[in-house]
């Protein structure tokens, strides 16, 4: 938290080199992008279905689209709005969100100086009982749910502490 200009520019620069040999990557000349700048200037906002070009071909199983490999499942918005939404998701996804909430939690432990607010809850982001095969791919419903957990006051604030977040 005291070099967070610094780390996040570190991670957008690892972003941009993991993503520089994809489709994506490549289309918006991601190995000319050097600022946020020109992130903007080379990649512009879009709808969900200006992406669907990108997942129908990741769905026929193509490599490397929007990000290298392949996603382990896609997940599946509720479709509020025009039906569901298919999210590809990859490991490292998975791996820093869960590092992310870990170290928010590691950080509100510190700053309070106890695990109260904590009250035995975590919430949950996907259920994976509740999902479609599609072309292959699981596409997991995203819910959130509250689990019971009596043993979360585990939580270490020097877990939060310990960890680079520049990784």
């Amino acid at each position: 938290r005291n070099h967070a200009i610094e780390c996040q520019q570190i991670v957008f620069n690892k972003l941009l080199a993991k993503g520089v040999l994809t489709s994506f990557g490549k289309e918006h000349r991601f190995n000319e992008i050097k600022s946020f700048y020109d992130f903007k200037k080379n990649v512009p906002l879009r709808t969900y279905e200006e992406m669907l070009s990108y997942t129908s071909r990741i769905f026929q199983n193509k490599k490397n689209v929007l990000w290298p490999g392949l996603p382990v499942y896609f997940g599946k918005s509720s479709g509020t709005t025009d039906g569901p939404k298919y999210l590809p998701v990859t490991n490292e996804h998975l791996t820093c969100t869960q590092f992310a909430a870990r170290y928010m939690i590691a950080n509100l432990v510190d700053q309070l100086g106890n695990t109260e607010f904590i009250d035995g809850k975590v919430f949950y982001q996907a259920d994976p009982q509740v999902f479609e095969n599609k072309n292959g791919f699981k596409c997991l419903l995203f819910l959130i749910r509250i689990l019971l957990r009596k043993n979360l006051r585990d939580i270490s604030v020097q877990e939060g502490k310990q960890e680079n977040l520049c990784h």
